[in-house]
């Protein structure tokens, strides 16, 4: 087969072009791989200087969680007391103006126990999924080290989410489910409690630093609504949500709007 020029330069251009697109794709691959098998967050306990949304600075501490990726979050402690149901609703905000993000950020709230080794939590990602939105369960476990997640549920911006950890005593272990209430697609995931762990405290969280307040969504804020609690003695917690602004990113903050409803909101300059 013969070649002239012009087809010479077309069949190269190609080439050079299919290697760009397999060079594109191994780099996507290998960050979505680092978010799944949790690279994104540190595997080792650390000492971190966090304030509350009032700039009060919190004493220094060494544990496991929060992991210092996380960037805000909102605590409710069941001071002893054994988690049996939490359930939440929040809603897909809009994009980012940058939507090439390797950052991943994520909006979701999770159960674990003292100290806070084992998190079990629904998640709402972008950039887990390409340059979408997608929610899906998780259980992350430091030591050893464990990472899992079901299968993902497509969502777009507007979407409702509805998420439970329901406790099963039986098996001695937490149910996740979460929905996208639009499109009524779910997915399910249940965790055992690992050598038998009480899970006693509840955090709802944004989580992943991110290179450029551009890669969070523009519309600053996620709102989680419909917040129920359930300890051990069939009680709904009403405590006092313990805020804190982890990492001083793009003004990250967490805002208490009753005992049922949490706002995070952020700088997106």
């Amino acid at each position: 087969v013969s070649f002239n020029r012009d087809s010479m330069l077309r069949w190269v251009l190609l080439c050079c072009v299919l290697l760009l697109a397999q060079s594109h794709g191994e780099h996507r691959d290998h960050k979505y791989k680092d978010w799944v098998e949790g690279k994104g967050r540190f595997h080792t306990p650390h000492v971190h200087n966090a304030t509350d949304p009032a700039g009060n600075h919190r004493a220094p501490r060494i544990r496991d969680d929060p992991a210092g990726s996380w960037l805000a979050y909102a605590k409710a402690s069941g001071h002893g007391k054994k988690i049996k149901f939490v359930n939440a609703t929040w809603t897909v905000p809009t994009f980012p103006e940058r939507r090439e993000v390797p950052s991943a950020p994520g909006w979701w709230f999770g159960i674990e126990p003292e100290p806070a080794a084992n998190l079990i939590q629904p998640i709402l990602a972008y950039g887990y999924c390409g340059s979408a939105y997608c929610a899906f369960n998780g259980y992350y476990q430091w030591s050893p080290p464990d990472w899992r997640t079901s299968p993902p549920v497509s969502v777009e911006p507007g979407d409702k989410l509805y998420a439970t950890l329901t406790f099963e005593p039986g098996a001695d272990s937490y149910k996740m489910y979460t929905e996208n209430k639009r499109t009524k697609q779910g997915t399910t995931m249940t965790i055992k409690a690992q050598d038998h762990k009480t899970y006693t405290d509840t955090y709802f969280v944004v989580e992943h630093q991110v290179f450029s307040c551009k890669e969070l969504p523009k519309d600053g804020q996620v709102i989680f609504e419909d917040i129920h609690i359930i300890l051990e003695d069939n009680t709904r917690w009403s405590g006092k949500w313990d805020l804190v602004k982890y990492q001083d990113v793009c003004d990250c903050t967490p805002h208490e709007v009753n005992v049922g409803e949490l706002k995070f909101t952020w700088n997106t300059n």
